[in-house]
């Protein structure tokens, strides 16, 4: 199984008709539809599992880049008075 879930293979299911319904002239073009449509629905899926991966990363960046931001404030704070109001003011 490609995708985790339901609801993502139904989206995926959804963008291949739309694109099919949008581009009527396909079906004229193309000689035989079930090979083209499955050819379809894979290279979709892939796409869509590529963009999941970057966007997971980035994600993952983001939540790292807050968590180290906290773990900065914290130690700042856990300070004595004097070098704290010293890091607070160079920001």
């Amino acid at each position: 199984m490609l995708l985790k879930s339901e609801e993502d293979a139904e989206d995926i299911a959804q963008d291949v008709f739309t694109k099919l319904w949008t581009q009527p002239e396909i079906w004229t073009k193309v000689p035989n539809l079930k090979p083209y449509v499955y050819t379809l629905t894979k290279s979709t899926t892939l796409n869509f599992i590529k963009h999941k991966k970057i966007e997971l990363a980035y994600q993952e960046k983001v939540i790292e880049k807050a968590l180290s931001k906290n773990f900065l404030k914290q130690k700042i704070l856990s300070m004595p008075y004097t070098i704290k109001k010293l890091n607070l003011s160079s920001n």
